[in-house]
């Protein structure tokens, strides 16, 4: 799994490459600390808030992009990093 930083926007991530050697890639935002898309090798994009909680990792899935947008997804991850 290789991790990237972009600054998120809905033709940025709509832009972001389908991982052609089967492994899914993770892009973060470069504006919110955390905030994440995992880019699947079947197409599929997916939001997550990544935090750590007590000095323990954690993940929070937010929504598919597609289903909410870049800016809806943005709101839900400051929301749940409270």
């Amino acid at each position: 799994m290789s991790e990237r930083k972009i600054l998120f926007g809905q033709r940025s991530v709509t832009a972001l490459p389908i991982p052609k050697d089967g492994k899914l890639v993770t892009y973060y935002d470069t504006q919110l600390t955390g905030f994440c898309v995992r880019v699947y090798p079947t197409g599929k994009k997916v939001f997550y808030m990544y935090r750590k909680v007590h000095g323990r990792p954690e993940r929070i899935k937010l929504d598919a992009f597609g289903t909410i947008t870049v800016q809806q997804a943005r709101e839900l991850a400051q929301s749940v990093n409270i």
